[in-house]
């Protein structure tokens, strides 16, 4: 049986392997090609991916404040009406029906949600509008329009986000008096965790897990966008060098912190680490 076991095993490593192999192939390959159409695309067209680069610049010194005034008025009308839904609903809970307060609670998450992804499109955004007064010609007026109303913006944004993100942790508080934390506390998320109990906290974990695997997809895209970027567009190492470090925090937080919760602090790792 022990035997039987070993030779299945060996099997299926033995496919592990081949794939493996398939896809190093097939990314050489694919890489190759892209290299190659890159070169040919440079030599072809020449300085017209430059101007047509250039004109698409021009458009979106009107096109990216819209969508930036456009995604916040947005993302400000869905969050506060789902609370305001949600927070009448809460309101008419007998305490007893469990099915009824967890559709409520769903609810209240949708708002979280939205408001973690507008804060980083709010970064973004805000970056490319000062970028484009900055670097574009334009007017002087509609410079100051977009130096001046793009930081107001950035702030209110901040603003509105962080006030339907404590309406919203409030509800919660109020909905389950266990819970605790302030989201205006430089550790809230850690106050928060260690009011919920274990398979809340279960399901965080398996959230962040997952947020690893996805990341670290994510980062080696990126990585090789921008060492096409590199040939293509003549964008430097900085881009690659800002991806490889994200990467790297990524990865050895991940791995020191699964090091030291499967053998303890006291382990010969973080003995060395205090060493050093």
């Amino acid at each position: 049986m022990k035997e039987q076991q070993e030779q299945e095993n060996k099997k299926n490593d033995r496919k592990i392997y081949m794939r493996f192999l398939i896809f190093l192939l097939l990314s050489g390959i694919v890489g190759y090609f892209v290299g190659m159409a890159t070169r040919i695309l440079q030599a072809t067209a020449g300085t017209s991916i430059g101007s047509l680069l250039d004109t698409a610049g021009r458009a979106m010194i009107y096109i990216v404040p819209a969508l930036y005034l456009l995604m916040h008025l947005t993302a400000a009308i869905i969050s506060f009406s789902i609370y305001g839904r949600a927070k009448k609903k809460a309101a008419h809970w007998d305490g007893e029906d469990e099915e009824y307060i967890e559709s409520v609670e769903a609810s209240l998450d949708i708002p979280v949600i939205i408001g973690n992804a507008i804060m980083v499109l709010n970064l973004l955004l805000y970056t490319v509008v000062i970028y484009q007064a900055d670097h574009v010609e334009m007017s002087q007026l509609w410079q100051n329009i977009l130096t001046n109303g793009g930081t107001v913006l950035m702030i209110l944004g901040y603003i509105y986000e962080m006030a339907v993100q404590k309406l919203v942790v409030d509800l919660e508080k109020k909905l389950n008096p266990e819970k605790r934390g302030n989201v205006f506390e430089i550790d809230f998320m850690k106050t928060w965790m260690k009011s919920c109990d274990e398979a809340q906290k279960w399901k965080h974990y398996e959230a962040a897990y997952h947020a690893f695997r996805i990341t670290n997809l994510v980062c080696l895209v990126l990585w090789l966008l921008c060492f096409i970027a590199q040939f293509a567009f003549r964008a430097g190492l900085l881009p690659v060098f800002c991806v490889s470090g994200i990467w790297l925090v990524l990865v050895l937080s991940y791995s020191i912190s699964a090091y030291r919760l499967e053998h303890g602090k006291n382990s010969s790792f973080g003995k060395v680490t205090k060493e050093m």
